[in-house]
C-alpha cells in the first residue's frame, strides 16, 4: 500500500483514502498523507498516538516544526518525556523559536527531569529569561 501511495499520492482522492487507511489502521500511510495534504498538526498527533508503528524522529521533526496549533508542541514535549526521552533535548532545540519556555521548564520541572534538557537550557539561556537561567 505504501509503495502505491507514495507512486500516486498526487492523482489519489487523499480525503478518502485517509479514512480508509484509518479504519483499517495503517498509520505510517495515514501519516504520509496527512504531510502531502498539509494536515501536519493532525500527522503529529498521528505520530504520537500510534507511536509503535508510525513514529520516526527525524520525520517527526519535519513534521512538527510545521504545526500551526502550538498545543500540539506541548503535547510532543511530554510525548518526548514519556517515550522518548532521550531525544527531548534535540526536539526542544529546533522547536525552540516557537515555544514558551517558560511553560517548557515548568513541564519538565514537574517530571523532574531537568537535565534531559541542559542542552535546550543552554541554547535558550542567551534570551535571558528568568526561570530557564535559575533552571540552569
Amino acid at each position: 500500500l505504501m509503495e502505491h501511495i507514495n507512486l500516486f499520492w498526487s492523482r489519489l482522492n487523499i480525503p478518502t483514502l485517509l479514512q480508509a487507511c484509518k479504519d483499517n489502521l495503517h498509520w505510517k500511510e495515514t501519516v504520509f498523507l496527512y504531510t502531502h495534504y498539509d494536515q501536519y498538526d493532525n500527522a503529529a498527533d498521528t505520530m504520537i498516538q500510534h507511536s509503535p508503528t508510525c513514529w520516526d524522529h527525524e520525520q517527526f521533526k519535519g513534521v512538527i516544526v510545521r504545526v500551526s496549533n502550538t498545543e500540539v508542541f506541548y503535547r510532543a514535549i511530554n510525548f518526548y518525556l514519556r517515550e522518548h526521552p532521550l531525544f527531548l533535548s534535540e526536539l526542544l532545540i529546533e522547536l525552540s523559536p516557537k515555544l514558551d519556555h517558560k511553560r517548557v521548564v515548568q513541564t519538565i520541572r514537574l517530571s523532574r527531569q531537568l537535565p534531559l534538557i541542559q542542552q535546550y537550557l543552554l541554547h535558550v539561556q542567551r534570551d535571558n529569561i528568568s526561570v530557564v537561567n535559575e533552571a540552569v
